[in-house]
């Protein structure tokens, strides 16, 4: 195996861990709201991004400044879904257990196709099925309801507003990040830290009345707090290194690779938790719903992302044809 293969491998267990870890960490930080602790998570993750972009400035100014010009309100918005995305999953950790908040976080991919057949727009029967599969599962778990594990329906469904979140994050981010990203990385974070702690303001204001505004001494409490270290974990070795790693993968594989390797982070994030005592033992509802969940979410992204390898490649094709016309 050439080196080149190991080090996918290596990034491939990084990100794993890192990914996977990341829900018993927001779980360890006890002295803050939940959507403070998704502040600090990723103002600690624009800090590196804005150490990239300082990193890069002499040979990439022209282009950073073009991307603030032209893609500055593009960059807020996806921000602002970033933001909603955490302040939902962090609310989420706290009203379900880690094994279905994460379970209906990752199930981003059934929403998608559910959207596609709502709207009628093309699909395969594949991923009808993997749709079909997925919802199943979550029926299943929510035919339970409240039990020892200390799942919650609301907390659920809270959770698979995240996914829903991140959706359009995905959608408001995809053409930002085609070239030199870290300008738009930047802003993206910087908008989202900003969105979470506005939102975790006017939590504490609805809560305490007018002390709520004292939760503005908080932003930066990670730095005298021995629960810090855990927001440094996930700004630093789960936001910037994790990620690194996974775009690492990405960047010498391919989506699908990339794909089955974010499907085992509701599995082995539930493993970490139990070990580290923030998840009870799934119950067997959860242990049959998840793992249909987990099967109709892989169905859909498999036959999604080999779908669009053949357009691809028919793309390519046609434009081989042409230039030997030609």
């Amino acid at each position: 195996m050439r080196k080149e293969g190991y080090l996918v491998i290596l990034a491939s267990v990084v990100g794993t861990i890192c990914i996977a870890s990341a829900a018993s960490a927001f779980d360890a930080i006890t002295i803050v709201d939940p959507f403070m602790k998704a502040c600090w998570r990723i103002q600690l993750n624009a800090y590196c991004y804005y150490g990239c972009v300082l990193f890069t400035w002499k040979a990439n100014k022209i282009a950073y400044k073009s991307q603030l010009k032209t893609n500055l309100k593009t960059m807020i918005i996806s921000g602002i879904f970033q933001g909603s995305h955490f302040c939902l999953w962090t609310l989420s950790l706290d009203l379900t257990s880690v094994a279905h908040s994460l379970l209906f976080l990752c199930s981003t991919p059934l929403l998608i196709v559910a959207y596609h057949l709502i709207t009628c727009k093309p699909i395969r029967k594949l991923e009808i099925i993997g749709v079909l599969i997925g919802f199943s599962g979550m029926i299943v778990i929510c035919l339970e309801g409240e039990n020892s594990e200390g799942s919650t329906i609301p907390g659920d469904l809270v959770a698979l507003a995240g996914a829903f979140a991140i959706w359009f994050h995905f959608i408001t981010t995809e053409k930002l990040l085609i070239d030199q990203p870290f300008m738009s990385l930047f802003i993206i974070h910087l908008s989202s830290a900003i969105f979470c702690f506005f939102v975790s303001l006017i939590y504490s204001i609805c809560l305490y009345g007018a002390s709520g505004f004292s939760v503005g001494g908080q932003i930066v409490a990670y730095l005298y707090n021995i629960q810090g270290l855990y927001a440094v974990y996930l700004g630093i070795i789960v936001g910037f290194i994790g990620n690194g790693s996974l775009y690492y993968v990405l960047k010498h594989t391919s989506p699908l690779v990339l794909t089955v390797i974010v499907f085992f982070e509701p599995v082995f994030g539930s493993i970490f938790a139990w070990m580290c005592g923030f998840q009870r033992e799934p119950s067997m509802f959860t242990w049959i719903g998840g793992s249909i969940i987990v099967v109709g979410n892989f169905i859909v992204s498999v036959f999604t992302k080999l779908k669009t390898q053949q357009k691809d490649n028919e793309i390519h094709d046609s434009l081989a044809n042409e230039s030997i016309s030609t």
